[in-house]
């Protein structure tokens, strides 16, 4: 198990705008309390790294705070880590 933190501040300025997987295969990202918020397959993007913006599934903005998420890398265990929201 390994751990690694990412910061985002979603505020539209082009700097740390979006927490940015370059490897992953996949990530999925959830509340504190275990609640899946968003997630994404790399096979869906043409090649290109996944990225999140703070915005869940729904269309709603994340609130500031921390999140959890898990990114799966080819032919290697699970990697998890925290992910802050600063708003």
């Amino acid at each position: 198990l390994a751990a690694d933190r990412k910061i985002i501040t979603p505020n539209q300025d082009g700097r740390s705008d979006a927490a940015t997987w370059e490897k992953a295969e996949s990530v999925t990202v959830w509340t504190l309390e275990g609640a899946k918020i968003w997630s994404q397959q790399k096979e869906h993007l043409d090649g290109r790294a996944i990225q999140w913006n703070g915005v869940s599934e729904n269309g709603e903005a994340a609130d500031s705070g921390p999140y959890l998420y898990q990114s799966l890398l080819p032919e290697n265990d699970p990697y998890y880590g925290i992910l802050l929201i600063v708003r």
